[in-house]
């Protein structure tokens, strides 16, 4: 079982000004760099399309801001890595105690080379919706998941098998009603790793693999 780098994130949801979201800004009242003081900042342009934001990253923070979220990118880094992202969250929260947030999300992604057959048995054809279509259709790709509910967040779990390669979604939703309720739930000693150990032993569980 592989984790996939590209789909480690932890999303705020809200209303959300892009243009105070600058790195300048979060490099200032997030992490403490004195105005003045130069930062290295990589930018990756959008791609083409209407609302498309652009990817900002440095310090060890990558985040793409848009009016309606604001997704931090964990790939490829560490414990501490990762800890630092969620700490700059939610040092961004406490300066902004009014941004009005709905909702604060951890999401996970695996790749599964060589799945066991019960989970080939979850993500098995139904022949019945097939053959319920006129003159019949062809099942091309199957998909599986299930919503739970884990201590005061709602879990989607989603996977879809593709060329006998099963993927597997983590995501863990929590529905708040401001950027304070936010902050706390990610101020919380751990709290990523919290969220990746739960989502990884939910997936050795299902797929009776180890993490490579």
């Amino acid at each position: 079982m592989i984790l996939i780098q590209d789909k480690l994130s932890i999303v705020l949801v809200g209303s959300f000004n892009p243009a105070i979201l600058t790195p300048q800004w979060i490099a200032r009242n997030a992490l403490g760099v004195e105005a003045g003081e130069n930062i290295q900042v990589q930018m990756i342009a959008p791609v083409v399309g209407f609302g498309a934001m652009p990817q900002y990253s440095f310090n060890g923070i990558t985040y793409t801001p848009s009016f309606q979220n604001v997704t931090f990118l964990l790939a490829n880094l560490d414990v501490q890595g990762r800890e630092h992202v969620a700490t700059t969250i939610a040092a961004i929260l406490e300066q902004l105690p009014h941004t009005p947030v709905v909702g604060l999300g951890f999401n996970f992604g695996f790749t599964v080379t060589t799945p066991t057959e019960t989970l080939l048995n979850l993500l098995s054809p139904s022949g019945e919706l097939a053959e319920s279509f006129p003159d019949g259709a062809t099942t091309v790709g199957r998909n599986w998941g299930n919503t739970l509910e884990w201590g005061n967040s709602i879990v989607s779990v989603q996977s879809q098998l593709d060329n006998e390669v099963v993927s597997v979604d983590v995501n863990f939703h929590h529905n708040v009603t401001s950027a304070n309720e936010a902050r706390e739930l990610i101020i919380e000693p751990n709290s990523y790793a919290k969220y990746y150990d739960a989502a990884l032993l939910a997936i050795q569980g299902l797929t009776n693999q180890q993490l490579e």
